[in-house]
């Protein structure tokens, strides 16, 4: 694994975000099709695919990342996981067939935040959640300088524009914190 894989699988940053209890709590449910949009190593793609009985969609422009998913997957027997290269849009998933889009720590990292929620709003079915986990926009004991990070009313603001309302929002620690929206049209 490299680097960045080993500091994405760093304990005290899977323990804050408590990947299953958020899932769980972020309303995802046994028979939802969950798509993680930069899921790096797995940490929430993993639990995910042992929630749903359906697909799960894991997405990223790494392959090696993806390498490590496979690995944990066929370990684990978990047979509803599909690994994709991502490189631009539009992904390789039906329009209108994904329940639950998970983007953790990524939507400060996307330049072009207008193809993404664009491509984000295709997939997700109507009534259906997009979750947004970010840094807060403080100072923190990890995470990104905080002018790069992206505050949860920005992401609200930015997730409107294309048909997400934001329904829930709660904490996760001292870094994180956690939107949920749900798209209504």
């Amino acid at each position: 694994m490299n680097d960045f894989g080993n500091k994405l699988k760093n304990p005290a940053r899977v323990n804050e975000l408590a990947p299953a209890e958020t899932l769980k709590k972020s309303g995802l449910g046994d028979n939802d099709v969950f798509c993680d949009i930069g899921a790096g190593v797995g940490v929430f793609t993993i639990p995910a695919a042992m929630i749903t009985r359906n697909k799960v969609y894991a997405l990223d422009i790494n392959d090696e990342s993806l390498e490590v998913v496979r690995s944990i997957t066929e370990k684990e027997k978990l047979k509803n996981v599909k690994a994709l290269h991502i490189k631009n849009y539009p992904y390789n998933i039906p329009d209108e067939s994904v329940d639950y889009v998970l983007l953790c720590t990524v939507f400060h990292e996307i330049d072009d935040k207008d193809s993404l929620l664009s491509e984000i709003k295709r997939v997700v079915k109507k009534d259906r959640r997009l979750v947004v986990i970010e840094f807060h926009k403080r100072k923190t004991p990890m995470g990104p300088p905080v002018a790069k990070r992206i505050a949860k009313n920005e992401v609200s603001i930015f997730a409107s524009n294309y048909g997400f309302k934001k329904v829930q929002y709660f904490k996760l620690g001292d870094n994180f914190y956690c939107l949920i929206l749900q798209k209504i049209s």
